[in-house]
């Protein structure tokens, strides 16, 4: 689940996506983290997936993800003890899945937790020192949120040390330096990533930002061109994380 993140509001325009519903789980289509569903239809339809599923022992390896889409619709309700409550729910059954992890920390922020968000990503690692995409994850979603840099690249590297070819964390390990300010690293990382996988649009537009920052500007919007070939909403996607090319 490596870039499996559901942000709200500025934070999630391209980072995450909602898990995927596949043509193989119609059942969880009326369940969803879908802001055009009314949101008390959703934690209907939820439960009654919910109650079924324990009644009847059908759908065990969804229950996580009703719990989240639950969560989800009950913050929409201003239900905040219910949301935390489905959240952590998900958690439980798979602690690798970002997502929840990311609504709950954000939710008690938004009502006076300070640094919670941070707070989710150290527990979520904490429960899977191991596991490279955690770790991966943990250090994206701090570069995204532009927050603890220092241990974002700390994440990115033992990520790197369990898993060295993993090139999702190579360019995780280049947006992090990139927001560090630390750009010829930045290139240097976004070049292996891009070396085990060409098409990498997210290196090819950090490594076009970090080389115009280094002052080869023609070479800079070469790269940004390219990824903007593979992918046309790259630039808004990193404009909602506040990162543009220099004027």
């Amino acid at each position: 689940m490596n870039r499996m993140i559901a942000f709200a509001g500025i934070l999630l325009a391209g980072l995450l996506a909602n898990p995927s519903l596949s043509d193989e789980k119609p059942h969880l289509w009326p369940c969803a983290k879908d802001a055009t569903i009314d949101a008390q239809r959703i934690v209907v339809v939820c439960t009654q997936i919910l109650t079924e599923s324990f009644t009847n022992g059908t759908w065990a390896e969804d229950r996580y993800l009703a719990f989240y889409y639950r969560g989800a619709a009950e913050e929409r309700l201003a239900k905040y003890d219910r949301a935390e409550a489905d959240y952590r729910s998900s958690i439980k059954r798979v602690p690798e899945f970002l997502a929840p992890w990311l609504a709950l920390g954000q939710m008690l922020e938004k009502l006076g937790h300070a640094d919670a968000t941070m707070s989710a990503l150290d527990a979520m690692v904490s429960a899977h020192p191991e596991s490279a995409s955690v770790l991966n994850n943990a250090c994206y979603t701090r570069a995204v949120l532009n927050r603890q840099l220092d241990v974002a690249l700390r994440d990115c590297n033992e990520a790197l040390r369990i898993a060295p070819d993993e090139y999702y964390t190579l360019d995780s390990r280049c947006f992090v330096r990139f927001r560090s300010g630390d750009y010829a690293n930045a290139v240097a990382d976004c070049d292996a990533a891009l070396r085990k996988r060409k098409d990498l649009a997210t290196s090819l537009y950090i490594r076009g930002l970090a080389k115009i920052q280094l002052g080869y500007v023609d070479l800079g919007n070469a790269d940004i061109a390219a990824a903007i070939t593979l992918d046309a909403k790259i630039a808004d996607t990193f404009a909602g994380y506040g990162v543009k090319p220099r004027p």
